[in-house]
């Protein structure tokens, strides 16, 4: 567990405050895809590239590596979009420096070019936070699989704050479950017994034959399933197919 308490100089109120909210919340899909296809590799930078697996390796890997190996190359995507507009704000400041004026021409657009830094790099921190819990997930029953979620707020800790009280909350659902599992309402088709009730364990809460389930966290959470080929890769689970590796 890496633990760093050192800290820097204090930014101002307002803008620690977006920049505390930001890295608590995953930006929505179409607001990444965005932010992200605004900024291109510096074209005479050819190594600004996520480099690939070589085509001799790649098929000698499992299904497994190869997805979480293709899960990564998204996040290094992130990360070097986020390298492209802070070359430029660099190199803006550099040529301003060799004015004989020594000030920066255009403070709009490099201000632009900052916050899109700042707004990258959190996205990238943010998708490799969410991929580490998925990552974590398989490890876990199903029941405490929500706690994965995104509605779940990363905070200084990746499963958020209160986890024991989130925990406890999903094994109290569960006992009532299964209290309510063990009964079930059958009708007599001779009408004889219509009414009476018969004891059933496993069977479900049921009523004429009709299965309900119950339960706020074991059934309320469904594994991204239609999503798989998503920008931030929240088709987690999932296996890429072997063409799927950037090229």
């Amino acid at each position: 567990m890496v633990k760093d308490d050192k800290t820097g100089p204090a930014l101002s109120a307002e803008l620690a405050k977006v920049i505390n909210t930001n890295f608590q919340v995953r930006p929505s899909e179409d607001k990444a895809k965005n932010l992200c296809e605004k900024h291109n590799r510096l074209e005479n930078c050819s190594n600004m590239t996520v480099p690939r697996i070589n085509e001799e390796i790649w098929p000698s890997l499992k299904k497994k590596a190869q997805s979480i190996d293709f899960k990564i190359q998204k996040s290094q995507t992130i990360v070097l979009k986020a390298l492209s507009p802070a070359c430029s704000l660099l190199d803006k400041l550099i040529s301003a420096r060799k004015s004989k004026t020594s000030e920066v021409t255009d403070m709009k657009e490099c201000l632009e070019l900052a916050q899109d830094t700042v707004k990258l790099l959190q996205l990238a921190f943010t998708d490799l936070s969410h991929k580490r819990r998925y990552l974590i997930r398989p490890e876990w029953k199903q029941s405490y699989k929500p706690l994965c979620n995104d509605s779940n707020k990363v905070t200084e800790f990746l499963f958020g704050d209160n986890v024991d009280e989130k925990i406890k909350k999903i094994d109290t659902s569960k006992k009532v479950s299964k209290k309510l599992q063990g009964y079930s309402f059958q009708g007599s088709s001779a009408g004889k017994n219509q009414g009476s009730h018969q004891k059933s364990y496993g069977s479900g809460y049921r009523f004429s034959g009709k299965p309900q389930t119950h339960g706020t966290y074991s059934h309320s959470y469904k594994y991204d399933q239609n999503n798989n080929g998503s920008f931030l890769g929240k088709g987690r689970g999932r296996r890429p197919p072997q063409t799927q590796q950037k090229k």
